[in-house]
């Protein structure tokens, strides 16, 4: 007897809506079942068909659930829930006429107005739900009851089935590793629940998450080494190809998820195998069946391979994964990645194979880490794990700490010690350590498991191949029965495995779900909560960075003029910026293009003489080159000023990092050769955000209005004062044959003139008439007045919307994941404080 506690319970839940509050009439009593009470009911359904895998033909083909409402006979000659199969017509019905090709026998049409009550079938169901019930009301007897119903594929159909049940007490004892399996059910629903949320955010966490995801159990072996066997077992669904010459021909992704609300579906789809993106619209495929579903998917994907590349002999897709999403009530709520197996032939395989394994490998290492690995090696004959392909990857790669070993096939193991041995680490009687036969120790250890195809009663092996691939889910059961019995009734060493809960695929489901629950609920959720916080923080950071939004425009305008003030009136160490640009423009400016320049001109500084018929000459030429030494200086006036100002008042706000070790930063606006910090010294990136939020900075550059109007004002303000100094010192350069204060000229006699040019005079009339014309300070920052400030940019507008989308989007993950866990906003706010210390 195999009843887990929960499972108990749940059944006299059942025994009080069978006898209390249901009709008479039993179909009514199974159709208003409520979902939990059916889940409880299924539970306790698996440990009883392992005990009588005959009673598979009671689970639905579509739902692989037991046939507890109303089961209905197709024309396709196979039996189905009415709501499973009705929904499957519904779905593949591409000409609305209320048929679609058998989910069993697909060059068959069953159609709605075939299907028929299956009272033979659903009468031993309810024999056997009865049966269980009375032992429940009557815990001290024995219950049996004759169950009979009708044959189908390729059972003999001279006569009925039939079994002889007889139902679990609650009495019986329970073992060590049924007693764990009951507290696993809890663990599994606690998944369930966690990835009922997580799931449907599966794509904006991978995208939040920068490619991290729930961590992964990925299963690497060689090529025939038992993995599809496995897995299979693992979700008790027939799920995987059987090609027996070759069964996994590229990555195949099984999400399962314990049902708790009666929801049991599988889904189809094709993915890129490099960034796990849809490829194709999911479909619906049948639970008991999915194993034909996906071999033809996987052949279909082969064929187009082969049509791109007709010389590709290899048959291995590398780009393309197929994903299994999985929804039972009775299955293990954990991430599972069957791989192709590796091989060391032919050449081209193995190179592929190896290719594939280590692609998923680079895959996990960037987005996190967090994958577990499961290395599944055949203990037929002479087993040394340490001579394995598929242990050598698992050393080569480092992953012994986070790898569970399966040894497969323990049937053929030529002594049970040796196996006992490798698995604890004891030992043999004969004194055999496990290094003496190759022994790799696992962080997450072994497991030992044999799931041979069942031969009894059969007198060919071609017969049971038959037979099984018609009745999938009763190989699955007999292959759990013969394990169970074959560890439990073996030998001592192999005993020992089962007392251990070293032994059988139940225990490896024990161990998987444990240690993926463990992991997923501390490590993966403190670790993803933080990058989730973090990448909320940056978007709001960098939503910040952009300045204030604010709807009120004279809120904009004030924050704006400050900004204007700060960068045209701030204060550098040796006086405001913009007095240092007027020292600049007399000591440099001038002084290049006026003063130096003017030195050269002939006549200018010094005493000349000038023969008379040279006078006119040589003061017309004195005045054209102080005429072109003006002009040049006026032409670059303008562009001194206004490059200057249209540089400060343009610059971008800048997060720059000031040291790379510490991480610390600051917020800067350059022009000019100059620096405006935001903050009087570098300070750690996170503290800055905090700042950054109470005080963002502004973005002149975002309002371009505003700036080009302050711009043209200021261009205006300095073409008027080019015009005026050109007017004054023009009139300077034309009074200069007049005579004073800027020239003397004497007849000496002997026909001679000596010119006397007043240089000093000159130059400080010139300079004097730049410094009276050119605005001041004051009257260039105030050109901000009646300046409308206008909308925000359009990038900048399309940047900001954006960010508060993704912002959206952060937020949605943090929230689904803080439901998923169960984390409070106080958790929150101290994983941030954590953050906090560490940057």
């Amino acid at each position: 007897a195999r009843c887990s506690r929960i499972s108990l319970s749940g059944a006299c839940i059942i025994r009080r809506f069978t006898h209390a509050t249901m009709p008479n009439t039993n179909a009514a009593l199974l159709r208003t079942f409520a979902s939990g009470i059916l889940n409880a009911l299924e539970q306790e359904w698996n440990d009883v068909a392992t005990e009588y895998p005959e009673l598979a033909d009671f689970v639905c083909p579509l739902s692989g659930r037991l046939m507890t409402r109303e089961p209905v006979l197709a024309n396709d000659g196979h039996t189905y829930e009415r709501d499973a199969v009705v929904a499957w017509i519904a779905e593949h019905d591409s000409e609305g006429a209320g048929s679609a090709p058998s989910p069993v026998r697909p060059n068959v049409q069953i159609s709605l107005e075939s299907l028929a009550p299956n009272v033979m079938r659903q009468q031993a169901i309810q024999q056997l739900i009865r049966t269980r019930d009375e032992v429940q009301n009557a815990p001290n007897s024995t219950q049996q009851a004759m169950l009979e119903w009708d044959p189908h594929g390729e059972q003999p159909t001279e006569t009925p089935r039939s079994v002889t049940f007889t139902a679990p007490t609650p009495q019986t004892q329970i073992s060590n590793a049924q007693d764990a399996e009951g507290a696993n059910a809890d663990l599994a629903v606690a998944l369930s629940r966690i990835f009922t949320v997580l799931d449907p955010l599966r794509e904006l966490l991978a995208e939040v998450l920068e490619g991290w995801q729930p961590p992964q159990i990925v299963v690497v072996g060689d090529e025939s080494a038992g993995k599809s066997t496995v897995l299979e077992q693992l979700a008790m669904l027939p799920v995987f190809p059987r090609n027996r010459r070759f069964c996994t021909r590229l990555a195949i992704h099984m999400r399962l998820r314990r049902s708790t609300s009666g929801e049991s579906v599988a889904k189809l789809s094709v993915h890129d195998a490099n960034t796990m993106r849809p490829c194709s619209e999911p479909e619906t495929i049948p639970l008991a069946r999915g194993f034909s579903y996906v071999q033809t998917k996987m052949d279909e994907l082969i064929e187009e391979m082969k049509a791109q590349d007709p010389e590709d002999n290899v048959g291995v897709l590398s780009d393309r994964a197929i994903v299994l999403e999985i929804q039972h009530c009775a299955v293990p709520s954990i991430d599972l990645i069957d791989l192709p197996g590796l091989t060391q032939h032919p050449k081209e395989k193995a190179e592929i194979t190896k290719q594939i394994v280590e692609q998923q490998v680079r895959h996990d290492q960037s987005t996190g880490g967090h994958a577990m690995y499961l290395a599944i090696v055949p203990a037929s004959g002479d087993v040394r794990p340490n001579t394995n392909s598929a242990m050598a990857f698992v050393e080569m790669e480092d992953l012994k700490d986070r790898t569970f070993g399966v040894f497969t096939k323990c049937d053929q193991v030529s002594e049970s010690d040796i196996i006992r041995c490798l698995i604890t680490g004891e030992d043999t009687p004969s004194g055999d350590s496990p290094a003496d036969f190759g022994a790799v120790h696992l962080e997450k250890g072994w497991v030992a498991s044999m799931l041979k195809v069942p031969q009894s009663g059969f007198s060919k092996t071609a017969d049971a191949q038959r037979y099984y691939e018609a009745h999938p889910m009763e190989r699955l059961y007999e292959q759990k029965r013969q394990e169970t019995r074959f560890f439990s009734s073996g030998g001592d060493d192999l005993k020992n495995l089962h007392e251990r809960c070293s032994a059988g695929i139940g225990a490896l489901v024990l161990r998987l779900e444990k240690e993926y629950s463990k992991y997923l609920s501390t490590t993966w959720k403190t670790q993803a909560l933080k990058r989730v916080i973090s990448a909320f923080d940056e978007k709001e950071f960098q939503l910040n960075l952009l300045g204030l939004e604010d709807q009120n425009e004279d809120n904009i305008r004030t924050a704006a003029v400050a900004e204007v003030e700060r960068r045209l009136g701030c204060t550098m160490d040796d006086g405001p910026w913009i007095d240092e640009l007027y020292s600049n423009f007399f000591d440099t400016f001038l002084e290049e293009k006026v003063v130096e320049k003017l030195d050269s001109v002939e006549g200018l500084g010094i005493t000349m003489e000038v023969e008379p018929y040279e006078l006119k000459g040589f003061l017309a030429d004195m005045q054209t080159q102080i005429l072109a030494i003006v002009d040049d200086a006026l032409a670059s006036y303008k562009s001194y000023w206004m490059d200057s100002l249209e540089e400060a008042l343009t610059a971008e706000t800048k997060v720059v990092v000031t040291n790379a070790g510490t991480s610390t930063i600051n917020i800067v606006t350059s022009f000019w050769s100059r620096t405006l910090e935001h903050f009087a010294r570098p300070i750690a990136r996170r503290k800055v955000y905090t700042e950054v939020k109470k005080a963002p900075p502004f973005h002149l550059a975002v309002y371009p209005t505003f700036v080009e109007g302050i711009l043209a004002k200021q261009r205006q303000l300095f073409e008027d004062a080019h015009a005026a100094i050109s007017e004054k010192i023009y009139g300077v350069i034309e009074a200069i044959d007049k005579g004073m204060p800027y020239l003397e000229v004497h007849y000496q006699g002997g026909g001679c003139f000596k010119v006397s040019a007043f240089h000093r005079i000159l130059l400080s009339k010139v300079v004097e008439i730049f410094a009276i014309h050119t605005p001041t300070p004051t009257a260039i920052r105030a050109q901000h007045d009646g300046v409308p400030i206008g909308v925000e940019n359009n990038d900048v507008a399309a940047e900001r919307r954006e960010l508060q989308n993704d912002l959206v989007k952060v937020k949605q993950a943090q929230d689904g994941m803080c439901a998923a866990f169960g984390v409070t906003e106080e958790e929150i706010a101290a994983l941030r404080a954590e953050l906090d210390i560490g940057d």
